[in-house]
């Protein structure tokens, strides 16, 4: 509360500009911009150059264990996921653009076999070429 001897202060006080407003200014120049994502959501980021991402680690892990259970009809696959995990398979949220360059990426431990109904994903070791399934068969067993 002023009186008359602290009028002046007062004025001067009121006058005053507020400095978070100053720095709202500056940050709206045109060389500098604040963009503010979602938090929910993940931000993808676009891809520079020819080079294709690694399969993440969660992602490997998650895809071994849908395909433990025996072969997933690619276009099942999502909906499996989504079953197994509770999530949808966002493949570009890991910097994929399709589902055939994600398992482009899985290559070391998925195989694309085609059937009758369609392409099938299994996972490379449960499926053994016919020689070492006779090599099994045919060798003694040691004690």
């Amino acid at each position: 509360i002023g009186d008359e001897s602290t009028r002046g202060i007062q004025e001067l006080v009121s006058k005053q500009r507020d400095p978070k407003t100053k720095a709202n200014i500056r940050r709206a120049a045109p060389g500098n911009f604040h963009v503010s994502y979602p938090r929910n959501q993940p931000v993808i980021l676009p891809r520079r150059g020819q080079t294709k991402p690694a399969l993440p680690a969660q992602l490997r892990s998650q895809l071994k264990q849908l395909l433990s259970h025996g072969p997933v009809r690619l276009s099942e696959l999502e909906s499996r996921y989504m079953a197994q995990f509770g999530k949808p398979l966002n493949i570009m949220q890991y910097g994929f653009y399709s589902i055939s360059e994600m398992l482009a990426a899985a290559a070391d431990f998925v195989i694309m076999q085609q059937s009758r109904t369609g392409s099938q994903l299994l996972l490379r070791n449960a499926v053994m070429p016919q020689n070492q399934i006779k090599h099994l068969t045919t060798s003694p067993s040691k004690p």
